[in-house]
């Protein structure tokens, strides 16, 4: 192989290198891109292994930022600001040390993501399943050894880590074997997902004692949450502006939803006549699936016919029930993408169908929740012109891209195409459009939650209370959704934020004259799924980071 002679030569070398070691020590992740090389290993969820990440990360910092945005070509450059704001916001925030405070941490075993994408063959699926599956008892034991109760929070040990390790082993055991045809396989399948089970088991009865000693805090602090806004998205504001911004969001939104609830009732109180509209909705499981399937048809004919986005004409997104491991975890539709390295496979849009075995009445809420006038909106969300089509767009990227990602891209392009597609006139009477807004108001919420959580001025019980009062969760699912807040940092931010910011973009995209809408959404989305700021300058935009870079020299080896 010839030695690298130019900088662009050797940054290319660099990462390369990068990508190599990355499929080594986050195999599970590289299985779920499609990258085989990987698949009989396991991550190291020992202490040596989380601290070794944090000291690969500052390596790769000084590796890359060393080069000059002159020595290398455009795409090289905004790959470089895609490896450096994903580093410096990693590096910054890793002494939050989730690795001691969260037990799912220790059940990732990637034997799913083997499955998933259906381009490995039976018998090496199964190989590397019953691989992956041999080193669960040596991941519960460093979960065991890591996890520190004085920084771990009672209420996410005992009302999320328990009830997710013991779905955890339900799946290895009783479901993971279901997805092998060849009765051979799968019987060597199940007797090592039994064997894993066992110790999912050993780990969820720990964890019953650990829960009732663990007195941490679950708080990201002000300082990291900055780091992840400022350093990883390239954003000019922090989490207490951030925090106001959801607030104004919320107030201006619940305004409109009042303005269509006086057209549709005649009483601008929404939440008082939602259950009205919540009667209109499928009959079954069924037929949720069939409206899915022809609301993702329509609003997909809605995009080429309005000419919102370019849609290839052998492209698909599969609709199908939710697999049944998902059921029990996941109560709203989710999506499935292709595989970004390896053979080309179709998306799937998980329809939110209820586990076997639920009751009618479990049956009827989910119905509710998925009622005639939410279903456009969380069409356009989860494929056209939502996260289906956005992978497509995105196929196209470097290697790079298509392994580092940010959600506050990904989930942020889905709800801004939510906004778009009313615009364009894709909701069809006030009914759908509120069912638009609510789910916008929702994620209003979901930023005054997640800061006023993470900045420790609210407590879980309030925030419970707040998702009940201003949204209109049944106790169980506002409940639900903090326990994710709380255990997620920022996550729950990512979807106003981000799609507020792509709106912005566009509107200075086309008003400096730089191209149609059409073409906006067609450029941000090719680029791949890049932090907010590194995507602005991906298509010519100046973003708006004003916080100074974080370098490997300040914060030390």
């Amino acid at each position: 192989m010839p030695v690298p002679t130019t900088p662009g030569d050797r940054f290319a070398a660099d990462v390369n290198r990068y990508i190599e070691e990355f499929g080594k020590t986050h195999p599970e992740s590289a299985t779920s891109l499609g990258i085989t090389t990987f698949d009989s290993l396991a991550s190291d969820v020992s202490a040596a292994g989380w601290t070794g990440q944090t000291q690969r990360d500052k390596y790769w910092l000084a590796t890359f930022d060393r080069y000059k945005p002159g020595q290398l070509n455009d795409t090289q450059q905004i790959d470089q600001q895609l490896l450096l704001t994903q580093l410096r916001s990693s590096i910054a925030t890793a002494d939050y040390a989730p690795w001691k405070r969260d037990p799912t941490l220790y059940m990732s075993d990637g034997t799913f993501e083997l499955f998933m994408h259906g381009n490995r063959s039976e018998a090496e699926a199964t190989d590397a399943a019953i691989a992956r599956l041999a080193n669960v008892p040596n991941n519960v034991a460093a979960g065991i050894a890591n996890l520190n109760e004085n920084l771990a929070s009672k209420v996410l040990i005992t009302e999320r880590g328990i009830p997710s390790i013991r779905a955890q082993a339900e799946f290895v055991r009783d479901e993971l074997p279901t997805f092998v045809k060849d009765p051979a396989l799968r019987a060597r399948l199940a007797e090592a997902g039994a064997k894993a089970a066992e110790s999912y088991d050993r780990f969820a009865k720990y964890l019953d004692g650990f829960g009732q000693r663990a007195h941490g805090d679950f708080a990201f602090g002000e300082k990291r949450y900055n780091a992840v806004l400022q350093q990883g998205e390239g954003l000019n504001y922090d989490a207490r502006s951030l925090r106001e911004l959801g607030r104004a969001q919320f107030k201006e939104i619940n305004a409109e939803m009042e303005d269509l609830a006086q057209q549709i009732w005649g009483s601008r109180d929404w939440r008082a006549h939602v259950s009205e509209l919540q009667e209109k909705r499928p009959t079954s499981m069924d037929d949720l699936v069939a409206r899915y399937r022809a609301e993702t048809e329509r609003a997909r004919q809605f995009v080429i016919d309005h000419n919102l986005m370019t849609v290839p004409p052998d492209e698909r997104a599969a609709v199908e029930p939710a697999p049944g491991f998902l059921r029990s975890s996941i109560s709203v539709a989710s999506y499935f993408p292709p595989p970004a390295f390896g053979p080309k496979a179709q998306g799937t849009f998980n329809v939110p169908v209820t586990p076997d075995g639920a009751t009618p009445e479990q049956q009827e809420q989910r119905l509710k929740s998925n009622a005639d006038y939410m279903i456009p909106s969380v069409t356009a969300h989860e494929t056209y012109p939502g996260h289906h089509l956005h992978w497509v767009e995105a196929e196209g990227s470097d290697a790079l891209r298509q392994m580092l990602n940010s959600t506050y891209f990904i989930e942020g392009w889905a709800l801004y195409v939510e906004k778009m597609m009313d615009e364009q006139g894709f909701y069809r009477d006030p009914a759908e459009r509120l069912g638009y807004l609510n789910m916008r108001l929702f994620r209003a919420a979901r930023i005054i939650v997640d800061t006023s959580l993470h900045l420790n001025e609210m407590s879980f019980d309030e925030a419970v209370k707040f998702m009940g009062e201003k949204v209109g969760f049944p106790e169980d699912t506002a409940r639900g959704e903090v326990r994710r807040y709380a255990s997620w940092p920022t996550q729950a931010s990512a979807y106003l934020t981000g799609a507020l910011e792509i709106d912005r973009l566009s509107k200075q995209w086309q008003a400096e004259g730089k191209g149609t809408l059409r073409e906006f959404n067609d450029a941000i989305t090719s680029a791949g799924k890049l932090p907010l700021g590194v995507a602005a300058a991906a298509i010519g935009l100046a973003p708006r980071l004003v916080a100074p870079p974080v370098t490997a020299h300040a914060l030390g080896s």
